[in-house]
């Protein structure tokens, strides 16, 4: 059988949201699916997509959400030019090397509407729906004050009686049971490199999570001062971490690479799937062979 050429498996591969409302293609039963709106860099999508099949993702979906509000300000898009073209779509496959590694397949789907794949997973998927954003995002929303380092899109702060009339259940990676609750598929929704999600579909996620940083310590710790930490920390298994003095945050550097950031989160949902010992089509498994 002739292989395919690279352009002809692009265009096999860039999957079109209809597919899924027409139930040409199915999602499966198993494993979650990653919803990132507004992303800027291909390289950044082609590393998420090239780790996904083995953290147990099935699908990307790529979404664009300043379809929903066209007329918002920042929002303003060029429908000769649209976000997520050939030449995005060729670079986000190149990197994640899927032309080359038949074995870990990869799907990935270009959506339009933010709102309407949300809905899509959440009422006709059956997903659980968790929005991932930096912690400030999900206290803005739940008191309506502004937060220093909130992501939460600029366009939607004219709209305060419309963003502000709900509370928000969120919860550090960490430390949310729900990252480690294999009952029901997650759809992990995450803000693209330039801005964060609107308010108006965090609020339609049952769950919000951040992921902890340094800052976060250090805001929360026993010392008042963000840059001045000299205290030595201790783990519950008191193993001493070394202090950082001197250390300065830089605010635009607070919240994480987007691929790193996904990244981090499936490798979370990997590691409780595995420590709890949940095994998926004797494909995940805890190798015990060595213990006594």
């Amino acid at each position: 059988m002739e292989k395919k050429s690279y352009n002809e498996f692009v265009r096999e591969q860039r999957i079109p949201f209809s597919d899924y409302v027409s139930g040409k293609r199915t999602l499966n039963s198993i494993d979650d699916v990653i919803v990132i709106d507004r992303a800027k860099y291909a390289g950044n999508v082609g590393s998420i997509l090239r780790h996904m099949p083995i953290l147990g993702g099935q699908v990307l979906f790529l979404t664009d959400s300043s379809t929903d509000s066209p007329n918002l300000p920042g929002n303003k898009s060029d429908a000769n030019t649209p976000r997520y073209g050939r030449n995005f779509v060729k670079e986000v496959l190149r990197v994640s090397m899927a032309f080359t590694r038949t074995e870990f397949p990869t799907t990935l789907c270009i959506a339009g509407s933010l709102l309407e794949v949300v809905e899509f997973l959440k009422t006709r998927g059956g997903f659980r729906m968790v929005s991932f954003e930096n912690r400030e995002v999900f206290e803005e929303i739940n008191t309506g004050a502004r937060a220093r380092l909130s992501r939460l899109r600029e366009n939607y702060h004219n709209e305060r009686n419309s963003v502000y009339n709900s509370i928000v259940d969120f919860d550090s990676l960490y430390n949310s049971p729900l990252i480690g609750d294999f009952s029901q598929r997650m759809a992990l929704v995450f803000g693209g490199e330039s801005g964060g999600l609107p308010a108006e579909v965090i609020k339609k996620c049952q769950h919000g999570i951040y992921i902890p940083s340094l800052l976060d310590n250090y805001e929360n710790g026993s010392s008042n001062k963000v840059n001045d930490i000299t205290e030595v920390d201790q783990t519950a298994s008191n193993v001493a971490i070394p202090a950082i003095s001197g250390t300065k945050i830089l605010e635009k550097a607070y919240t994480y690479n987007l691929s790193i950031a996904v990244t981090i989160v499936l490798s979370e949902r990997m590691r409780r799937r595995m420590s709890t010992n949940i095994t998926d089509q004797g494909l995940i498994q805890e190798d015990k062979s060595h213990c006594n």
